[in-house]
């Protein structure tokens, strides 16, 4: 397991596919459900509610540039507490590991190969995500730099696929039933952008991380989101994608170019499953590494094989409906990581940060 040091750029490059990996899947689904036609107008909300966590977060990151995370924890919090905020943010990092494994491969099964056991695609995940773990942070985010170019060119060939299915009119009338709408579905996307957590546990492999950076992931990804939504609505309406678990995956199996040229849905999937291969990398990367600190270990890399194995199986022993795994990933993860893990012990570090900033004052004076 080596180690490397990245660009700010790849820095963002990484974030935003770990963020538009699951959210291509889950997203779509969650605003149209809570939001339904007015969906497009919920993003732009979200991302500007997010821009306090977007300073939180960078403001963290600057007080400790390039500070390893467990030491801004011990030395915040003091050793015994500031570990324990490390081994939660351990156990955050894993259980969000399952939460994409899972049903990752539950989705490949049913979409593409219903007689393969789930066991070998959860496994197969896992070992492809726990290969770029094996290569380090430097290697993975050049061969992230790869994966973005064809990620977003899905969302081109969506948009020209079923341009001749566009019908503006699905968009209308905006906010027909008021604000409640928009305001019941500005929750799950904002914990989606403060996926930008992760940068606080990357930052002694980054050289400086400003706010303009976790600013541009943010704008990036809502840009992202907020054009497949505008796709999604112009070609199905809002009704018709409720009733699909995953209405991505559906939009690319009704595309088509000159009423011959289908299959778009692989397409999809390809580059999902190479995206999500890379999340869970990154988060797995993280978790790993967070461990080895806390345990003081010199090669972390004797841990990733068990660990591997034990979260394939977890993951697969985990594996239940598909549809209960949609709910979880779209609508209860945002809920239980924003509050915690995203703001809510990022803003306790930082309110103790400024009161002992202000206790060294009259010392300093």
């Amino acid at each position: 397991m080596e180690s490397g040091r990245i660009s700010e750029r790849q820095l963002v490059g990484l974030i935003i596919v770990s963020v538009l990996a699951t959210g291509l899947i889950y997203v779509p689904s969650s605003l149209l459900a809570n939001s339904g036609r007015d969906a497009y107008l919920t993003l732009p909300l979200s991302a500007l509610l997010s821009l306090p966590a977007v300073w939180l977060i960078g403001s963290l990151c600057q007080r400790g540039p390039q500070t390893r995370a467990l030491t801004l924890f011990t030395g915040l919090l003091g050793k015994p507490l500031g570990t324990l905020v490390a081994l939660s943010y351990v156990a955050f990092f894993f259980i969000t590991v399952l939460t994409i494994v899972a049903p990752g491969g539950s989705i490949i099964r049913t979409a593409f190969m219903p007689n393969t056991p789930m066991l070998v695609l959860v496994f197969l995940l896992m070992a492809l995500a726990g290969y770029g773990v094996y290569l380090g942070l430097e290697t993975l985010a050049r061969f992230n730099a790869f994966v973005i170019p064809p990620m977003f060119s899905t969302f081109v060939v969506l948009a020209l696929a079923n341009y001749n299915h566009f019908n503006f009119e699905h968009l209308l009338p905006p906010l027909e039933h008021g604000m409640a709408p928009v305001l019941t579905g500005v929750v799950d996307p904002i914990g989606w952008f403060a996926q930008i957590i992760l940068v606080l546990f990357f930052a002694p492999e980054v050289r400086h991380i400003s706010r303009r950076t976790l600013l541009t992931t943010v704008i990036i990804n809502a840009l992202a989101f907020e054009f497949l939504i505008l796709i999604i609505l112009a070609t199905m309406g809002a009704k018709l994608p409720s009733f699909y678990e995953f209405p991505t995956l559906e939009l690319a199996r009704i595309a088509t170019f000159g009423g011959s040229v289908r299959g778009y849905d692989a397409l999809i999937m390809t580059v999902w499953v190479t995206a999500v291969s890379v999340k869970v990398a990154l988060w797995l990367y993280a978790g790993l590494v967070l461990l080895g600190d806390i345990f003081r270990l010199r090669s972390r890399g004797s841990l990733l094989p068990p660990l591997v194995i034990l979260l394939s199986i977890t993951a697969y022993t985990g594996v239940g409906n598909i549809w209960e795994m949609g709910h979880y990933g779209r609508s209860i993860w945002p809920h239980f990581a924003l509050p915690t893990f995203e703001v809510g012990i990022p803003l306790l570090l930082y309110v103790v940060s400024l009161f002992k900033r202000r206790r060294r004052a009259p010392g300093n004076g």
